[in-house]
């Protein structure tokens, strides 16, 4: 109860904060608006010649796709382009690579690449020489959207004006200063929770760029939406996603792009309903009443899930969580976006006497 009181606290801490910023921005943008016009900042033009056509005529969009540590997720992007295509009556054309592409079809992908491509979408690159080969092919790209990647290839990010490379090539790599700014917002400022605030920055970000006028915090803004709508997952955010790149970097065509259905970043799933709990403790009174084993006092394990597998009904989820049941096992099912399991282990799975315990071998308790 004492830390659930806790965490309520710093959301109404942070809302303030949230709204305490919304309040500043505007002031601010009273003022900017007008010097960005005296600057001949127009943010409903598209950014650089990227909205040229062909004769007045819609053209075809070229997008090359290549993702790294989701090669379970290829058949569903595959199936975004042809939705894409069909959409947008073949104008479309989206390539769908996975990096081994890179290894065993490298000609086919180069030729993507080389072929009036418009638009570079990257994630999950980690492989040293896929990413060394891609660096040198996507310089000439003029829209990139690289994520969750190697850092030097996630510098080669180019949305309009916005870019994430370092302007100091000595210094270490990482975010640009204005992405920097917007994370020192969100956070516990601890060095472990980065992530935790990164994802809350993707969340509230794009509602505070909103009242800041300029064409390089719009290229921003766009770059924290086509986030949102990539780490949400699932078809149609994908499918929507493009649509918004192609719409802002590209032409302007008459295609619905619908808002980004959300997801929670944490929360935890059972196969025997459709609810998606956001807590354990919510999880564990539901089990009791309606889970397998309610009311036989069987003990519990935690388990970890990749959240875009959930997103994506990865048949293992429901599969291993009935395995643990039939060991006389209560699975509780935990899915994360990755990198902040510590955060999980630690707030949600650690009890106050494991804490106490902590405290003590540490030499820190009270």
């Amino acid at each position: 109860q004492e830390r659930s009181h806790a965490l309520k606290l710093r959301e109404m801490g942070l809302r303030e904060q949230l709204e305490q910023l919304r309040s500043e921005a505007r002031d601010w943008a009273r003022g900017a608006t007008a010097l960005a016009r005296e600057e001949g900042d127009d943010d409903d033009e598209l950014g650089g010649d990227f909205g040229a056509r062909v004769g007045g005529e819609l053209r075809q969009v070229n997008i090359v796709f290549v993702c790294g540590f989701e090669a379970f997720n290829i058949s569903l992007y595959k199936k975004v382009a042809q939705s894409l295509r069909r959409m947008s009556s073949g104008l479309i054309n989206l390539r769908v690579f996975s990096d081994r592409d890179i290894e065993e079809n490298q000609d086919v992908v180069l030729q993507a690449l080389e072929d009036s491509c418009d638009v570079f979408f990257g994630s999950l690159l980690f492989d040293y020489d896929a990413v060394e080969w891609l660096k040198d092919k996507v310089e000439s790209v003029p829209v990139r959207f690289v994520f969750e990647s190697d850092l030097n290839l996630m510098g080669m990010t180019q949305v309009g004006t916005f870019t994430m490379a370092m302007k100091d090539p000595g210094k270490k790599a990482g975010p640009p200063p204005a992405v920097k700014k917007i994370l020192s917002l969100f956070g516990s400022g601890r060095e472990e929770d980065r992530m935790v605030g990164y994802l809350s920055m993707l969340k509230f970000g794009p509602k505070l760029l909103k009242y800041l006028p300029g064409t390089k915090v719009r290229h921003l803004r766009n770059w924290l939406n086509v986030y949102s709508y990539w780490n949400q997952a699932g078809a149609e955010n994908v499918t929507s996603m493009f649509v918004l790149i192609v719409n802002e970097y590209i032409q302007k065509m008459e295609i619905e792009m619908k808002q980004v259905t959300e997801m929670p970043n944490q929360g935890c799933v059972h196969p025997d309903t459709p609810e998606i709990f956001e807590s354990p403790a919510k999880y564990l009174d539901w089990y009791e009443s309606s889970g397998p084993l309610k009311g036989k006092g069987a003990p519990r394990v935690g388990v970890l899930l990749y959240r875009k597998h959930v997103l994506t009904d990865q048949q293992y989820i429901p599969q291993l969580i009935r395995y643990f049941e039939q060991d006389g096992l209560v699975p509780v099912p935990i899915f994360i976006n990755g990198v902040e399991a510590h955060t999980v282990v630690r707030d949600l799975l650690t009890t106050r006497y494991e804490e106490d315990k902590s405290s003590l071998k540490s030499g820190h308790a009270e």
